[in-house]
């Protein structure tokens, strides 16, 4: 409105900090141990609820704080949602593309479509999207490990945990994907179109719907069945698509012409177990291509590096599992990338605070599995198959590939999970 100021950052701060001295006195009163048949009170059925609002007014009043512009890759997606919005398409200079996976630019180019182009709804809608997350967590956990207060505990994490609030302004796909994921292990009847929904985002979760068969509640031929029903799902969901790619460039192309560019990106003779593309790397592939011929070029560079020098290729993965897992603050950091301060000591707090939760959360599921060695501790605890086969799942993919810290983003919600329920554990024994 005119002659209303914008709030300065000191301001936003200080607005942050207020919170947080009102929500303290709140929290004393309603403790994460507390169940509803302790001590006469019934505060305790509440608790997932107020984790819950406590997730969301922190992403609101992180959003509130940081005022921030779409780079880098964010940009790129917005271009291509704009597009989607205006009617063009998913398109490059008014060109059909299917560099990257359609199912991110799809969901900005809807909400651009029905509410505006402001990136405020984007933001707005990821924050639902992050909340929902915490949720499922919490549903997941306790299905999982069979612990109400190992799933407060995990939901309190995910609430509570800096870089999944720092990604949720972001452009970027990982909120996205997160919570579609999982949304179809929590699903019963609408698990098929969730992963679908997955696959237009990250194909790269196509197989982890074949984990089902190791759910042992369950008859082998229900469990074959049900697998069966996703997938039919998930080919039904692109086969449009595949066949609007087949049109385009003539060949088969299920979801994007990126996959043998990654593959090269992590296996050449010039990787460097990261991101690294541009020069030496690019200049392997012959020059005229289009995008999709592009790509099939590159898949079979990799596979060629790969027949020829294995023992070399292996020996890349300890390098891409340093850089999955170099740090945690990556949210935090693409924030300030698109916010201009002249105050630097905030993000430098606030990217020591995100990467000391991390370490922090991911030490701990380390040193569980480290501890599990031994037959005396693993009695102590159950070991639920999902959420450590999803793990080791996308560890599996980016040794393939390669490794950056954005990619390990959806494996927080299970290691958030499995840390909880131990943690929980260590207290009660």
């Amino acid at each position: 409105m005119k002659g209303i100021r914008p709030l300065t950052f000191q301001a936003r701060c200080e607005i942050v900090r207020r919170f947080a001295h009102h929500y303290e006195t709140v929290f004393r009163r309603v403790t994460i141990y507390r169940d509803p048949t302790e001590n006469g009170t019934e505060y305790g059925r509440y608790i997932p609820l107020f984790i819950l609002l406590l997730g969301l007014i922190l992403r609101l009043l992180w959003l509130l704080i940081v005022d921030w512009q779409p780079v880098s890759d964010a940009g790129w997606y917005m271009e291509r949602g704009l597009a989607i919005a205006s009617g063009e398409g998913y398109s490059i200079d008014s060109q059909p593309t299917a560099l990257w996976p359609v199912g991110y630019p799809a969901f900005l180019g809807v909400i651009f479509w029905l509410l505006g182009s402001k990136i405020l709804w984007v933001q707005l809608t990821q924050i639902g999207l992050s909340v929902v997350s915490i949720w499922c967590v919490y549903v997941l956990s306790k299905r999982w490990f069979d612990s109400e207060k190992g799933a407060r505990l995990a939901m309190l994490i995910m609430a509570l945990y800096p870089n999944h609030i720092a990604y949720c302004p972001l452009l970027l796909s990982e909120t996205l994907f997160t919570s579609l994921l999982l949304l179809a292990l929590v699903s019963h009847r609408l698990k098929g179109a969730f992963f679908a929904m997955c696959c237009f985002v990250k194909a790269q979760v196509l197989f982890i719907p074949f984990f089902f068969l190791m759910n042992k509640k369950k008859l082998l031929k229900r469990r074959m069945l049900g697998i069966l029903k996703i997938y039919v799902v998930i080919t039904l969901a692109i086969a449009p698509w595949a066949y609007r790619n087949t049109q385009i460039w003539g060949q088969l192309i299920p979801f994007s012409n990126n996959g043998g560019i990654n593959l090269l990106i992590g296996n050449n003779p010039h990787a460097t177990g990261t991101y690294h593309f541009e020069g030496e790397v690019e200049a392997l592939l012959p020059a005229g291509l289009d995008e999709a011929q592009r790509d099939q070029a590159a898949m079979q560079l990799a596979k060629d590096y790969l027949l020829a020098q294995p023992l070399e290729a292996i020996g890349r993965i300890p390098l891409k599992w340093k850089y999955l897992f170099e740090r945690g603050s990556e949210g935090v950091y693409w924030t300030r990338m698109g916010v201009k301060t002249p105050d630097a000591s905030h993000w430098i707090w606030a990217n020591r605070l995100a990467q000391a939760a991390y370490l922090g959360i991911f030490s701990l599921f380390f040193l569980h599995l480290l501890l599990s060695i031994s037959p005396t501790y693993r009695k102590l605890f159950i070991y639920p198959f999902l959420p450590f086969a999803i793990c080791a799942y996308f560890l599996v993919i980016y040794s393939i590939f390669f490794g950056y810290s954005r990619f390990h983003f959806p494996m927080v919600p299970f290691v958030a999970m499995v840390v909880g329920n131990v943690v929980e554990r260590w207290i009660r024994r």
